[in-house]
């Protein structure tokens, strides 16, 4: 299991990625979360959140066997995102 950490500028957390290899071909990511205690609009979360995604599909690209990442968030249901292109 790998954890990211979306910071401010002075440090603060503000942002969550949880991701696991699920299996040799794909990254599973667990859960995201942005902070919403700082009164933000909408259009900051989603910008946090899109780079939270960006650096696991970086490190993804970098990782040998990987072919894809999954979001779940079901028991039963995983949404595939994107296949990588290696």
């Amino acid at each position: 299991m790998q954890t990211l950490f979306a910071l401010t500028d002075d440090g603060r957390p503000i942002g969550v990625a949880v991701f696991v290899r699920a299996a040799h071909e794909r990254f599973a990511v667990l859960h995201l979360g942005v902070a919403t205690n700082f009164g933000w609009d909408p259009a900051i979360s989603t910008r946090v959140l899109l780079k939270l995604m960006h650096e696991i599909r970086s490190t993804a690209r970098r990782t040998r066997g990987v072919a894809c990442i999954e979001l779940v968030y079901k028991d039963s249901h995983a949404v595939r995102l994107h296949a990588l292109r290696l």
